[in-house]
């Protein structure tokens, strides 16, 4: 199979990303280099982006202009990062189903964790979407950071809880000291709308 893996500068730090004919299939935190990025890729990866080979993406491949999609996130900016493809093929079906409702929560709202699992078809199962978000390597793309416990509270995060206050900041939800959500137009209500899953590739 083919893949490529490719390392772009941020305002926070390095961003490693890699690709697959299908699509994404891993997105890194910033780091302080690349080389410890693409270590990082590795590990989002499960190792899938082993011999990868490190090249821009090219026009018609589907991590085209998410380098410069992911400056502008880390600039501030509500680049549209769901328009880019993702290779799902390294998830249940059950855990796909998660990570396109997770796809679909809006820039500065959140979901709780219960409400993603009745978006995607199984209200009960609050510890298969938290077991699902700890696999999400497409950071961003998948917005895991979105994903709350129902009590306002951000809950886990696989990266550090430190980075996942950091990226709801960043899009302007207010988290207080005790890691909870201030602002409760930030809590977006569950809508049937948001279910656009992907055609799994």
């Amino acid at each position: 199979m083919e893949k490529k893996v490719y390392v772009e500068e941020t305002a926070y730090g390095y961003v490693a990303f890699s690709w697959t004919p299908q699509g994404i299939n891993g997105v890194t935190l910033p780091c302080a280099n690349p080389p410890e990025a693409l270590v990082q890729l590795e590990r989002y990866t499960r190792g899938m982006s082993l011999g990868a080979e490190l090249l821009p993406p090219e026009p018609g491949e589907p991590a085209h202009g998410l380098g410069a999609a992911l400056r502008d996130y880390f600039d501030g900016g509500n680049p549209h990062l769901a328009g880019f493809p993702i290779d799902y093929s390294a998830h249940s079906s059950f855990r796909t189903r998660v990570l396109q409702v997770v796809r679909n929560i809006p820039y500065g709202t959140v979901l709780s964790y219960g409400q993603v699992a009745a978006l995607a078809g199984n209200p009960k199962a609050c510890r298969a979407v938290g077991s699902a978000m700890s696999c999400n390597g497409t950071l961003y793309l998948v917005p895991c950071h979105r994903v709350i416990k129902s009590d306002g509270f951000l809950g886990g995060f696989g990266s550090g809880i430190e980075w996942k206050c950091m990226l709801l900041k960043m899009e302007g939800i207010a988290v207080d000291s005790r890691g909870k959500i201030v602002n409760p137009h930030a809590c977006c209500p569950p809508d049937q709308n948001m279910i656009k899953y992907d055609s799994v590739r």
